[in-house]
């Protein structure tokens, strides 16, 4: 409805909710949610080697728990494949990679995540390969 006293001229209304000022206005009544704090990229990490020596401390193996080997075996046993040692790391990591795309965020995908590419760094460190 236009309420200017000229014919042609447009004066907003605004008392009218539909008024774009008018809903800013409303809009800006309500704080903004809380926006969630970053966690720092060390702590992923840090939390990867308290995981790794929590999981040795359980598994009794002073060396840390390194059970991929067997695994590997027992999985190429029933496939009839080939898979690698580095190869089981490479699919955990996947696994990882696959979890954080869905639902919502979990820390554990991005600290097993470091630990399983830490673990495939150290068994290909032990190989003398040249690229």
């Amino acid at each position: 409805m236009n309420n200017s006293p000229l014919p042609n001229v447009y004066y907003p209304d605004y008392t009218n909710p539909a008024n774009p000022k008018v809903l800013a206005e409303k809009v800006n009544q309500y704080p903004a949610p809380p926006t969630p704090k970053a966690k720092p990229a060390h702590t992923f990490l840090e939390e990867s080697v308290s995981v790794m020596k929590q999981r040795a401390a359980l598994r009794d193996a002073p060396g840390g728990e390194r059970s991929m080997e067997k695994t590997v075996a027992i999985f190429n046993a029933w496939t009839g494949s080939s898979m690698s040692i580095e190869d089981g790391w490479r699919f955990m990591i996947a696994l990882k990679q696959a979890r954080e795309v869905q639902g919502k965020f979990n820390a554990d995908d991005y600290i097993d995540g470091a630990a399983y590419f830490a673990l495939l760094g150290e068994d290909e460190s032990g190989k003398a390969r040249n690229v």
